[in-house]
């Protein structure tokens, strides 16, 4: 265990770690490790964002999300998808055929659980988190980056 003695806030990361909480060490690990990956690029308005720095935010969330980050806390800080930014990123029970291609052939290729890497589509770029799906439906969690 490692008993950490300081109090990490940002506007990034919604999860304080309280002054003396005890933490196994991989998860300790995990944090560091999400704090200087992730929080190293900072969001920027979607206007002045070109595709490379939607890329670099992109591959950077994945790197943080492989290392076991909250896809849910992820996907309401960074995502700008206005149907499901707020919910965490969740699309629960969506029909197949209601997405666009690119993301449908990615969400058929994951197994329960697993999280894409980013992809591109007419919106912009996606990761993709699948919780559960069957043939017809299916659920995701779901982090868009848009960009100009």
């Amino acid at each position: 265990m490692v008993t950490m003695g300081v109090r990490i806030k940002s506007r990034y990361w919604r999860t304080p770690i309280k002054p003396r909480q005890k933490m196994k060490r991989k998860t300790f690990l995990i944090v560091a490790i999400c704090f200087f990956f992730c929080f190293a690029i900072e969001a920027q308005e979607t206007q002045s964002r070109n595709e490379e720095r939607a890329n670099q935010l992109a591959d950077s969330l994945y790197t943080c999300l492989s290392k076991g980050a909250n896809f849910e806390l992820m996907a309401k800080t960074y995502s700008e998808d206005p149907g499901s930014a707020k919910k965490g990123g969740l699309y629960a029970d969506a029909a197949f055929g209601s997405f666009v291609a690119e993301f449908e052939s990615v969400v058929l290729t994951l197994s329960a659980g697993e999280i894409s890497k980013p992809f591109k589509s007419q919106y912009g770029i996606h990761i993709v988190q699948l919780l559960n799906k069957s043939t017809s439906h299916f659920s995701v969690r779901h982090i868009l980056i848009k960009y100009s």
